[in-house]
């Protein structure tokens, strides 16, 4: 196997960190893009006298959604990831 140089594939395909997702790393994005939304969001809401109520209805929607969805997934994802730490379920004696 060669060794990695930017811009080239490995002999074996390409860079097995691009192919293949981690959790961590799926956890790490999601937190990055909120600590970035979150204030975007909040600053937006303070911002909203130029518009029309209907677009400043829509537009906080929108931001609303952008903020909601990745915190979402990111619950999802701390959750499934704290659920494999647990180990298998205890037998029952039947």
């Amino acid at each position: 196997m060669n060794a990695p140089v930017a811009g080239k594939a490995y002999d074996d395909g390409p860079c097995p960190a691009v192919a293949t997702v981690e959790r961590r790393l799926v956890l790490t994005a999601l937190v990055a893009y909120l600590v970035s939304a979150v204030p975007h969001l909040l600053f937006d809401a303070g911002h909203l006298a130029p518009l029309t109520a209907a677009s400043a209805a829509g537009f906080m929607a929108l931001l609303g959604v952008a903020v909601v969805l990745p915190a979402v997934l990111l619950w999802a994802a701390a959750r499934e990831d704290t659920g494999r730490t647990r180990g298998p379920e205890p037998e029952r004696a039947g």
